[in-house]
C-alpha cells in the first residue's frame, strides 16, 4: 500500500524539496515477505517542465484537504540543476 496524500508529512512540509526530488527522480519501495513485488514510481524530469512540477505540486499540497504553500518554478529549477550536477559528479571519470 502506498502513504495517503491526505496529511502527509512529506507533501505538507514547509520545504517542498523531498517532493521535488521525488516527481523529479521518481522512489522505489522494496519488496518485501508480505508484498514480494516492488513497488514504485518513475521520475518525470525528462517529462515536465519546471512549471509544470511546481503547478503539480502546489496542487497536491492544497487538495485532499491538505494546505501548504506554493511550489515555484524556480524551487523546482533550483532542485533540478542541483540533481543535474549530483548525477554528473557520481559517472566515472572518462564517460
Amino acid at each position: 500500500m502506498l502513504p495517503a496524500i491526505a496529511g502527509n508529512p512529506s507533501v505538507l512540509t514547509p520545504d517542498p524539496s523531498s517532493l521535488i526530488r521525488l516527481v523529479l527522480g521518481g522512489s522505489s519501495l522494496p519488496g518485501t515477505a508480505t508484498a514480494p513485488s516492488a513497488l514504485g514510481m518513475p521520475g518525470f524530469a525528462w517529462r515536465l517542465s519546471n512549471d509544470e512540477v511546481a503547478q503539480l505540486l502546489t496542487f497536491i499540497r492544497n487538495s485532499w484537504g491538505n494546505k501548504a504553500s506554493a511550489v515555484s518554478a524556480v524551487d523546482v529549477g533550483k532542485i533540478r540543476g542541483a540533481m543535474d550536477r549530483d548525477a554528473a559528479a557520481s559517472k566515472p571519470a572518462g564517460n
